[in-house]
C-alpha cells in the first residue's frame, strides 16, 4: 500500500473513512439498486421479500459473530 505519511492512521481517521464509505454504500443500495429492482419487478413479487431476507441474514450473522467473540 502506498503511504504518503509515516505510521498508521488514527482510529478517528478510520472511523470517519468507514462512516463515509458506509454512507455511500447505503445510498447505492437504497437509492439506486432498490429502485432498479422494483422497475424489473413491478408487481413486487420477490423484491421486498428478498430485501427483508437479506436484512435478516445480515442481522443474524452480526448477532452470531457478536456471541462467538469474533473480531
Amino acid at each position: 500500500m502506498l503511504c504518503v505519511y509515516k505510521g498508521l492512521p488514527s482510529d478517528d481517521a478510520f472511523g470517519v473513512t468507514y462512516g463515509m464509505i458506509s454512507g455511500v454504500m447505503t445510498w447505492i443500495a437504497l437509492g439506486e439498486l432498490l429502485p432498479s429492482a422494483r422497475e424489473h419487478d413491478p408487481a413486487d413479487k420477490v423484491t421486498s421479500r428478498f430485501l427483508a431476507l437479506g436484512m435478516a441474514l445480515m442481522a443474524s450473522t452480526l448477532i452470531l459473530l457478536a456471541y462467538t467473540g469474533a473480531p
